[in-house]
């Protein structure tokens, strides 16, 4: 999927990283750039990876170690249940959230 961040873009995918990576992302410069994350990444693990790889793209000279923490963090508070309810309470993105777990075989009890 194409996303744009700070008017540049990059393809996003799920794919091969190397085996000490969870994902990667090409510089803002470089022509077809890519960010890759591993697709057995799921829940708040694969958010803190996409969260990180796009803080590396809105700024790929930051260091590893804040853009790490920076988006562990970001990720801890996202999926915490509060902001999780107020995020989700907006009839549109519910629909889209059913679409993809219709699709993945999930179904209302």
């Amino acid at each position: 999927m194409r996303v744009k961040i700070l008017d540049k873009f990059w393809e996003l995918e799920f794919g091969r990283v190397n085996s000490d990576q969870a994902g990667l992302c090409d510089p803002p410069d470089k022509k077809g750039k890519k960010m890759i994350i591993r697709p057995s990444l799921r829940g708040e693990r694969c958010l803190e990876i996409v969260l990180h790889e796009t803080l590396h793209a809105a700024d790929y000279y930051k260091d590893e170690e804040w853009v790490a923490e920076v988006a562990e963090q970001q990720a801890r508070i996202i999926c915490r249940k509060d902001v999780l309810e107020r995020v989700l309470d907006d009839s549109r993105l519910l629909e889209r959230v059913a679409h993809i777990l219709a699709k993945h075989g999930y179904t209302k009890e």
